[in-house]
């Protein structure tokens, strides 16, 4: 079973101008929460107190869904640490960046850090305990698995490998945690990868990774984030899918969760944006339109009707011949006749998105009347 942990809430609105409110974000996690996605991140480092009414809300509703909050390992970790536990957090993770050019700036400090907040947040009760790597790949790789060794020997239950730049490229992801895998022997530590799309990596990275024995993965929804985004919680889900992976998540759920991130931050989708784009199951070319009606999967890698929709068909493009032929499709796989004015009406109608093979049936079946 592979986790998939959303961060759409905390990674995911860093770009987003609007003010979402409390009710909104609740309303995102009950979205969550029906289709049983297992875990949220709603806690920034240095950020505690903005996320303690949703946590309490959350708790208040009894909902199952994990919680996660992040804080430093450095700083003020202790009293949000505290004040996070206090308000019934179900996991911290202790973030720690492994550029040089980030506090803590020596080699010695950061392992130095890392004991001190762990051996801290372990005096905390019912928590569950993560290291969260920032920059891994801006580091000699000896340092990254030294390090990784020695979070995983404190016993913690999550480490994140974070490509902050977003140019992990997925062969690397696949050798990386191959790596991490055989480090962590037995132990039933979460091998988690948390990938940025500054050069359109990341959901690719991300299942690579899983290739190579990760067990969970961070996303937003919609693939929302800073710069040019995080990893695409529909993406990974369609391709985990795919690959035969089970995630224990309602695909079916995934475009309802996706127009309400859509609605909610106002960041457009562009129309054919896989799995979740307004266009992303239309055929537009009547002889691609033919085959999948006459064959069903010849131009679809998943059924539609695993995300909850239907295919459709558009008659937009000027090909009256190819039209015909797949209107002639239609009418024999079910009996029909059509009349002189079909293709008319049936262009009139698909210039959005395109009707479905039901559709089109009744505007054949109201044309002959």
């Amino acid at each position: 079973m592979i986790k998939i942990i959303d961060t759409t809430l905390r990674d995911g609105l860093e770009p987003v101008t609007r003010k979402i409110s409390l009710e909104e974000k609740l309303d995102f996690v009950k979205l969550l929460e029906k289709a049983n996605v297992p875990q949220i991140e709603i806690g920034a480092p240095n950020a505690a107190k903005d996320c303690l009414n949703l946590l309490r809300e959350i708790k208040d509703r009894n909902y199952k869904i994990i919680t996660s909050g992040l804080v430093y390992s450095f700083g003020d970790y202790q009293d949000e640490s505290d004040l996070l536990q206090r308000s019934g957090i179900d996991e911290l993770v202790v973030v720690l960046p492994l550029s040089e050019k980030r506090i803590p700036y020596s080699k010695k400090d950061k392992i130095k850090s890392l004991k001190e907040s762990i051996n801290f947040l372990k005096t905390l009760e019912n928590i569950k305990l993560g290291v969260g790597l920032a920059n891994s790949f801006d580091v000699d790789r000896n340092f990254l698995y030294c390090i990784s060794e020695l979070a995983l020997g404190l016993a913690i239950d999550r480490l994140i490998i974070y490509d902050s730049k977003g140019s992990l490229f997925p062969d690397e992801a696949k050798e990386t945690f191959n790596i991490l895998s055989r480090i962590k022997d037995n132990s039933k530590t979460d091998l988690t990868i948390h990938c940025h799309n500054d050069l359109g990596l990341a959901t690719a990275s991300s299942i690579y990774s899983i290739l190579g024995g990760a067990t969970s993965i961070e996303t937003t929804v919609n693939g929302v984030g800073d710069r040019a985004g995080n990893t695409s919680f529909e993406q990974v889900l369609a391709n985990l899918y795919l690959l035969g992976y089970e995630t224990g998540i309602k695909l079916d759920k995934i475009i309802e969760i996706s127009n309400f991130v859509e609605e909610i931050t106002g960041i457009k989708k562009y129309r054919c944006m896989p799995i979740v784009g307004e266009e992303a199951y239309t055929h537009v070319r009547a002889q691609h339109s033919k085959s999948v009606i006459e064959s069903g999967d010849i131009y679809t890698a998943i059924p539609s009707e695993v995300f909850g929709v239907k295919q459709r068909y558009s008659f937009r493009l000027n090909e009256p011949r190819n039209q015909l032929e797949l209107i002639q499709t239609i009418c024999n796989k079910h009996n029909l006749t059509f009349d002189n004015d079909i293709l008319v009406r049936l262009k009139h109608l698909t210039r959005g998105k395109g009707l479905t093979e039901g559709e089109i049936i009744k505007v054949i079946q109201n044309g002959t009347k």
